[in-house]
């Protein structure tokens, strides 16, 4: 694929955008383009003033390009990590429109901000030709000769190259009447797309897309704008230098972690029972929902443990060397939010095994995740292996597989790598260090299938004395889990957010108390 090409693709990833915002809008009475003529050129509406658009007091930020933007009163906002880059995506209640901010790099640096634009709506005038009607050339009787389709093309509605915001570097703006013929029921209708590009390095763009059916784009622009104008940027050198003093923090961890002191902290770590739940509003333990469990095992034992089938006196030379093992069992309830009766739409259960020796030249893992809805299970599992810098990862789902390579770096030792055992352990290693800051390290991230910059902040509450709090985030991007420790190190409890914006929380518990919980509230314990 030309380097050009892969740019373009990545700066127009596709939205995954709800049916709903096509489905909630009625088609208004609109003029069918003449075959093979271009939709006319529509005025631009006038935007309403910006006092009228109220923001929440929390931003949102795409950490990895140092972006930060102010969300309207009555959105939602949700992030994605995918390989090449991070989205967030920000809709209303209504889901009539659809805001995404992302933030693609480019192998091509001699693009101007121009071009950029004239190859971005290039792609977009491409995908949303429709078929108009078909011409026939030339008919005698009954018998049609030279028959032919023509398509319409969408329409530019507005261009700035060189759109000038307090504070912004370069930056432009379009926007692009499109027909992509029957979307979500609604045929023939305009789809207004918009991209603000900003240029915020030479490698690297952000990108605030909006897209929304014709009849609505007058009150979505407003709104779409005047978010975009309170976005602010971090200087480029200013977020290089804060990745490279994390990844600096973390190579001090990982070179205080020896043999003997990683054997003696899985030997001293005992097996873990945690309860993932969202809290009711009572407090009482009757009133909260219950999400999911897992037990935690360390461990230090042989390589064969990855296979749970094998006998150890059928183990190969390779299985027999010894290391770090964890192992984590977890089920998960995938529960339908907009049901009054909190129906399981799903049940996921987990085993996972992480092997690292002791050098940390070599590591391996399995994952295995059963989904079982109804009478139906379906499997995905992950293994991987490492020998220094060299990995392979292989994903098979319902019989499909594919493998993906990983590249790491340089020199192994300097690489700010962490494997998945010690990912498992690193809460343990920053306890251990009791040296409060931010701490970086390069992880395979399954859900995206790449290596990504984990970013961890250990810090000690001034709110509150004896206890440790820990701030993770799996990627740059992700949603924060934050942690807190009581001052022996023991977990007291980890806040996340699910998907709907619910506060979840990992608890410490034991395997009676767990299975009391779950079967007073019938819940699938088998």
């Amino acid at each position: 694929m030309a380097r050009n090409t892969h740019f373009v693709l990545l700066l127009l990833t596709s939205l995954a955008a709800s049916s709903a915002i096509f489905a909630q809008t009625q088609p208004s009475p609109t003029t069918k383009p003449a075959p093979g003529a271009t939709a006319p050129t529509a005025p631009a509406p006038t935007p309403r003033p910006a006092a009228l658009v109220e923001f929440s007091d929390k931003p949102v930020r795409l950490e990895s390009a140092g972006v930060s933007m102010k969300i309207p009163i009555g959105c939602n906002a949700t992030s994605n990590t995918a390989v090449d880059s991070s989205t967030v995506q920000i809709m209303p209640e209504d889901s009539t429109w659809l805001m995404q901010i992302e933030s693609p790099r480019s192998t091509r640096l001699d693009m101007s901000l121009k071009e950029v634009c004239d190859a971005m709506i290039n792609q977009l005038m491409v995908r949303s030709a429709r078929l108009s009607e078909q011409k026939v050339e030339k008919r005698e009787g009954d018998v049609e000769f030279g028959k032919f389709a023509e398509a319409v093309r969408g329409t530019i509605l507005e261009r700035n190259d060189n759109l000038v915001i307090t504070g912004w570097p370069a930056a432009a703006r379009f926007y692009v009447e499109t027909y992509p013929g029957d979307v979500a029921g609604v045929a023939n209708l305009g789809v207004i797309r918009g991209f603000t590009v900003v240029k915020v390095a030479s490698d690297r763009y952000v990108t605030f897309e909006l897209k929304v059916l014709k009849p609505k784009f007058a009150e979505a622009r407003v709104v779409y704008e005047t978010a975009v104008a309170t976005s602010t940027f971090t200087d480029p050198s200013t977020v290089q230098t804060g990745r490279k003093a994390a990844l600096e923090g973390g190579l001090q961890i990982l070179q205080r972690m020896d043999a003997a002191a990683l054997r003696s902290m899985v030997e001293n770590t005992p097996e873990r029972w945690q309860r993932l739940f969202v809290p009711g509003t009572t407090g009482a333990t009757a009133d909260d929902s219950e999400i999911g469990y897992r037990r935690l095992r360390y461990s230090w034992g042989k390589r064969g443990a990855l296979d749970a089938a094998r006998k150890e006196s059928q183990y190969t030379a390779t299985e027999r060397q010894e290391g770090v093992i964890v192992m984590m069992d977890a089920r998960v309830l995938d529960i339908d939010p907009s049901s009054p009766s909190k129906k399981i739409r799903r049940v996921i259960d987990s085993a996972s095994v992480y092997f690292m020796a002791p050098d940390r030249q070599q590591e391996a893992w399995t994952v295995r995740n059963a989904f079982r809805d109804g009478k139906t299970t379906s499997q995905i599992t992950e293994i991987g292996s490492r020998n220094n810098t060299d990995m392979v990862v292989s994903v098979t789902a319902n019989g499909d597989s594919q493998q993906v390579r990983p590249i790491i770096q340089g020199d192994f030792a300097a690489s700010g790598y962490l494997s998945q055992a010690e990912s498992r352990l690193l809460h343990q290693f920053l306890l251990a260090a009791k040296a409060p800051t931010e701490y970086g390290f390069y992880v395979w991230n399954s859900t995206s299938q790449a290596i990504k910059l984990r970013r961890d902040v250990l810090e000690q509450p001034k709110d509150a004395p004896g206890t440790w709090k820990i701030t993770s985030r799996a990627t740059e991007d992700s949603k924060p889990e934050i942690a807190i420790y009581n001052e022996r190190g023991d977990l007291i409890r980890i806040e996340l957010l699910n998907d709907s914006g619910d506060t979840m929380y990992w608890e410490p518990t034991e395997l009676q108390t767990l299975l009391n919980i779950w079967k007073q509230k019938n819940l699938p314990i088998e």
